[in-house]
């Protein structure tokens, strides 16, 4: 028996459903503290650092643009080392401990190099909590339900995306700067006590392996030929080292594997749809049908709100149909709604007079590519823990004895980390901004 097995709560702290829900709430927490300091930035640039306000813009930009930089940066050093060793607790630990640091400095903000500092520390914490926490999900999700449980996560962490920055806009009108605070602070306090509480099934596993490789009072009567089928036995377990020690790149591996190639291509062409409507749509509803902030909001807002209510249903389905058919499925249904919305935005404009009759078809489109969405959004990680799962079942040691399951889900974030900095920061386009000032949506939807 081990020391484990012997704590108060053992059974509800080792569970795999208390291991998801304190991860999942963790990522909501990232999530969350994104985008949170946007509305509250314009009052921390005036009033905390007695800024010009002229600057607030170009601060919220270089922010959270600085944010995906740092975790980029950062993040294949987090996956190497998550990949060394086979706890998750002690890492999850650490980086929401560095995050209540930087989000506490963030929050103080005394100076302007006090402000970058936090949100520096914020990108590493939350790079560790992005790889090392999806990679948690892989360890304990049940293989027949992978789909469903990991599309409710991300349902999750789109909501602490939307409502992060709505919170802290309401809170500092109504209540003040420091009880805006208050909320992430208090979130990652309780998720901090829910990963002390949890015990990591894999540190049990190796406690166990531990006390059976310890020599016991039968080692001491062994007969002749038990030596000898130990010895054999001995010699077959130091095998693998060797054949990990001849083992190739893992880049260089998973990198010409076509199956990791479309994963990423699938994280990539969403991540270049999600840019194109960051830029283009906003200016051509403003543009083709004279729209002011609040309704252009309203049709972004309609893009996000489908797939926090679809993304268990689509992940439920993965579970159940073929992975490539459905995805497939989805990015056809997709291509038919962004032709479909550019029909109608250039139809629009080109129109001499104010047309209200197309509205509710733009609605409708704008609602559609939120669901078709649901249906591709995801399954490039579940494309990639297949991926990892199988290559570690032809050869377990083949990258090492604790697996690659960090590493190759660091390639999937480094996609939507150069997404994130390129739709906040104009100086590093992932799609030209010469081309988008010259073709209008219905060309790039095209």
């Amino acid at each position: 028996m081990t020391n484990g097995s012997d704590g108060l709560g053992y059974k509800w702290r080792s569970s795999k459903i208390f291991i998801i829900s304190t991860v999942t709430v963790g990522l909501f927490c990232e999530a969350f503290l994104y985008a949170f300091i946007v509305p509250i930035l314009a009052y921390m640039v005036e009033t905390r650092l007695k800024q010009d306000p002229s600057r607030i813009q170009g601060l919220t930009a270089e922010l959270l643009s600085l944010h995906g930089f740092v975790a980029m940066i950062s993040a294949p050093v987090i996956a190497h080392l998550a990949d060394k060793v086979p706890n998750r607790k002690v890492p999850l630990l650490m980086a929401i401990s560095v995050s209540l640091v930087g989000t506490l400095l963030v929050a103080w903000c005394p100076s302007v190099y006090v402000l970058f500092a936090g949100r520096v520390i914020q990108g590493i914490s939350g790079s560790a909590t992005w790889i090392i926490g999806f990679t948690t999900l892989a360890d304990n999700i049940d293989r027949q339900k992978f789909g469903s449980v990991m599309g409710t996560v991300t349902s999750f962490i789109q909501a602490g995306i939307t409502t992060g920055p709505a919170i802290s806009g309401a809170l500092l009108e109504l209540s003040g700067y420091w009880q805006a605070w208050s909320v992430p602070l208090t979130l990652l306090s309780l998720d901090f006590g829910a990963r002390l509480l949890m015990i990591d099934c894999n540190e049990i596993d190796t406690s166990d392996s531990t006390e059976r490789l310890l020599p016991s009072k039968k080692d001491d009567t062994l007969t002749p030929d038990s030596h000898s089928s130990n010895s054999k036995t001995q010699t077959a377990e130091s095998e693998p080292t060797v054949e990990y020690k001849a083992s190739r790149n893992f880049y260089s591996t998973i990198l010409t594997d076509p199956r990791t190639l479309t994963g990423l291509l699938n994280t990539l062409v969403f991540s270049l749809i999600l840019s194109a409507f960051d830029t283009t749509l906003p200016t051509q509803l403003r543009t083709a049908f004279g729209w002011g902030s609040l309704r252009v909001g309203s049709a972004l807002l309609a893009l996000q709100i489908p797939p926090l209510f679809l993304n268990p249903i689509a992940g439920w389905m993965r579970d159940r149909f073929d992975l490539r058919h459905l995805t497939f499925a989805g990015w056809c249904l997709l291509g038919i709604l962004l032709w479909l919305l550019g029909v109608v935005a250039s139809d629009h404009s080109l129109s001499v007079s104010p047309r209200t009759d197309t509205l509710p078809i733009l609605f409708a489109t704008i609602l559609g590519i939120g669901v078709a969405s649901s249906f591709v959004r995801g399954a490039d990680a579940l494309q990639l823990v297949v991926v990892t799962e199988q290559m570690q079942a032809e050869n377990p040691n083949a990258f090492g004895p604790h697996g690659s399951q960090s590493r190759h889900l660091f390639l999937l974030f480094l996609v939507f980390y150069l997404y994130s900095i390129s739709s906040q920061n104009k100086q590093i386009p992932l799609i030209p901004r010469e081309f988008e000032q010259k073709m209008d949506i219905f060309w790039i939807n095209h």
